[in-house]
C-alpha cells in the first residue's frame, strides 16, 4: 500500500439570513499519513461513470490502465505521480488523471476517517448522473459527486461526498478560495436536504507525494430552516432565495442505484470470457475480464485485473477482501490487493512478471 499525506479540517455551519446553510468557521484538526489501497481506487473509478456515456469493457480497462500507469506505488512509500510524464501530457489527460485520483481519495478518506466497517456493497451508490434537467431548467442543480447510503442495511449512517482533484501542490494555508467556494455549495446542498451529512476532499498530486485535504463538516444539531426561504420547488430541483438550484436527495438515490446496475450490465456484456482452461470463479460466480499491465508511460511490473461477475456477491462475500486486509499484521507484505463490490471485482498485483494464477487471487478473498 502506498502512503498519502492527509490534512483534516473541521467545518462548523449555521443557517444564514438568506436561508442557506452556510459555513461558520473552518479550522485545522490534524495531519497524518494514511495507507491507500490501489485496488480500491480502481474499483471506485470503474463505477463512477457519467450517465450520458455507454460503456465497453476495453475502453474502461484502458482508462484504468492509463490512471495506474501515471501512479507510482511502493509498499510503505509515498504514493505519487510520474511527474515528468504528467507534465508532458495534454490538459485533458491531466484533468482525467486528477479527477480520477480525486474520486478514489474521497472514498478512501471517508472510509478511514469514519471508521466504517460496513460491506463494500454500501459504497456503490454513486451520484455520477447529470444534474441538468435540460427540458425544464437552464442550469445545473448543485449536488455532491458520490453518495454513500447504508439505509438498505438497516443503519442510519449516510454521507454525501464532494471530490476534487488538482495537479498542483496543495496550498500552504488552509482553505483556499477554491475550496471555500465549493464548500459553500456543498454545505448549502445539505441545508435543503434535511441536513444530510456531507464531506469534501481535495486531492493534490503536484508535490513529491500525494496530498489530501479532508473537510469534516458538522451541521447544526437542529433543523432551523424556514419554509418561506424556499422560493421555488419543481420535481427534482429546489431553488432558494440566493438563486442556487439544488437536486433533491430523493431524486438522486434511485437514479444512482439504477445507474450502478447499468454500468455492470454493460461491462459484463462486453468483457472477454475466460481464457482456455479452468473458468474464473468467485464464490461460484462466473468472472469475465482480463489482466493488463500499467506500462503505458514507463516500464512497470504493476498488473491489474478488472473483473465483472454474472451475479452480485452477498455483502458478506464482498467484504471478505477488506476484512482479510484489515486483519493482516503486515499489510504491505502482500503483493496482491483485492477489492470487490456487487458485481465489480478488482485485483492489483505488484512486482508481477506475469499474470498471477487465479488461485492466488481466490486465496485472498476467503
Amino acid at each position: 500500500m502506498g502512503v498519502i499525506d492527509v490534512r483534516r479540517f473541521n467545518v462548523a455551519t449555521y443557517f444564514g439570513d438568506s436561508g442557506d446553510l452556510e459555513v461558520a468557521d473552518i479550522w485545522p484538526a490534524d495531519e497524518s499519513t494514511w495507507d491507500i489501497d490501489l485496488a480500491e481506487v480502481v474499483k471506485v473509478n470503474a463505477l463512477a461513470v457519467p450517465a450520458d456515456r455507454k460503456l465497453t469493457y476495453r475502453v474502461m480497462q484502458h482508462e484504468l490502465r492509463l490512471l495506474l500507469s501515471f501512479l507510482m506505488d511502493e509498499p510503505g512509500s509515498p504514493l505519487t505521480l510520474r511527474h515528468d510524464e504528467f507534465r508532458a501530457s495534454s490538459g485533458h489527460v491531466k484533468r482525467f488523471i486528477s479527477e480520477s485520483f480525486g474520486l478514489g481519495m474521497l472514498t478512501a478518506a471517508a472510509e478511514r476517517h469514519h471508521r466504517w466497517k460496513l460491506d463494500d456493497t454500501d459504497l456503490h451508490n454513486f451520484d455520477v448522473l447529470p444534474a441538468k434537467v435540460a427540458t425544464q431548467y437552464p442550469g445545473s442543480g448543485i449536488r455532491p459527486d458520490l453518495l454513500f447510503d447504508f439505509t438498505d442495511q438497516g443503519q442510519e449512517k449516510r454521507l454525501a461526498g464532494e471530490a476534487r482533484g488538482r495537479s498542483s501542490a496543495r496550498p500552504v494555508h488552509f482553505a483556499s478560495k477554491d475550496q471555500r467556494d465549493r464548500l459553500a455549495d456543498i454545505v448549502a446542498w445539505s441545508g435543503v436536504n434535511d441536513l444530510h451529512p456531507v464531506t469534501m476532499t481535495y486531492a493534490y498530486t503536484g508535490a513529491a507525494n500525494a496530498q489530501v485535504d479532508l473537510f469534516d463538516i458538522t451541521v447544526p444539531g437542529y433543523l432551523e430552516t424556514a419554509p418561506e426561504m424556499v422560493i421555488a420547488e419543481e420535481e427534482d430541483l429546489v431553488k432558494i432565495q440566493t438563486g442556487r438550484h439544488f437536486e433533491r436527495l430523493a431524486s438522486i438515490r434511485p437514479r444512482a442505484l439504477e445507474r450502478a446496475g447499468e454500468i455492470t450490465d454493460q461491462l459484463y456484456a462486453t468483457a472477454p470470457q475466460s481464457a482456455p482452461g479452468p473458468a474464473r470463479l468467485v464464490y461460484g460466480r462466473n468472472v469475465r475480464g482480463s489482466w493488463a499491465t500499467a506500462d503505458l508511460i514507463a516500464p512497470s511490473s504493476l498488473r491489474f485485473f478488472l473483473g465483472v461477475l454474472d451475479q452480485p456477491l452477498t455483502p458478506e462475500q464482498a467484504g471478505a477482501p477488506r476484512r482479510r486486509r484489515n486483519a493482516a499484521t503486515q499489510r504491505d507484505a502482500d503483493p496482491i490487493q483485492v477489492a470487490a463490490t456487487g458485481r465489480i471485482f478488482v485485483v492489483v498485483a505488484r512486482d508481477a512478471t506475469q499474470d498471477p494464477d487465479w488461485s492466488e487471487v481466490t486465496s485472498r478473498i476467503g
